[in-house]
């Protein structure tokens, strides 16, 4: 008998944020199937949901199976069988067991699958964006422009002590060698509307 803890058939959606689960994709007798990533389930499963959906005409023969499973909260799951079947990854194929049990939870990569499949860690763990940005891009096109923008918000107030003296410093010495880069960058500024050229020092407050 073996037990072993699958909170996530506990887990109700909308209870509590979570951080999304490590999905690898993988070939089930050629079918292809997105399987989460379970370090702590001893044993890879299915739903009986996933299996009727995947095989619906019946699909790999169900054997008896001597296991016990059980939530994090100490539910027992109905297991349904055991099939064999072809796990296809990264270009190589195994046959491996496949535990289906009632209901209608997230497939399971468990560790008996690791000692057999040679996971591409990099890929498994690349973190990608929970969705699109494009819509934002086609309905705001004026703030994504590759130009510079400007603010066309309200009045803008700097608040300054009134107490502070104000102080005057003379600019830093450019070195001779970065003379001409800043210059350009400089002029370049200038012509986007960011500075506007100073003959004159102001006078000491």
């Amino acid at each position: 008998m073996c037990d072993e803890a699958y909170a996530l058939f506990s887990v109700r959606p909308g209870v509590c944020e979570r951080r999304p689960p490590l999905m690898v994709r993988v070939g089930l007798d050629g079918r292809a199937v997105d399987m989460e990533l379970d370090t702590g389930a001893a044993l890879s499963v299915c739903s009986d949901a996933v299996f009727r959906h995947l095989w619906p005409d019946g699909g790999p023969a169900l054997e008896p199976c001597g296991v016990s499973l059980k939530t994090y909260s100490g539910e027992l799951l109905s297991v349904r069988g055991q099939a064999m079947v072809n796990v296809e990854y990264g270009g190589n194929t195994t046959r491996l067991p496949l535990i289906v049990v009632k209901g209608s939870g997230p497939c399971l990569f468990g560790r008996n699958w690791l000692s057999h499949i040679r996971l591409d860690w990099p890929s498994v763990c690349r973190v990608a964006p929970p969705c699109s940005v494009q819509p934002i891009l086609e309905e705001f096109p004026e703030v994504f422009r590759d130009e510079l923008g400007c603010y066309r918000g309200g009045e803008v107030t700097i608040d300054v002590d009134p107490d502070v003296q104000p102080r005057f410093f003379k600019p830093r010495t450019v070195p001779l060698a970065y003379r001409e880069a800043v210059d350009k960058e400089l002029e370049k500024q200038v012509q986007l509307g960011l500075w506007e050229p100073v003959r004159h020092t102001a006078p000491r407050l």
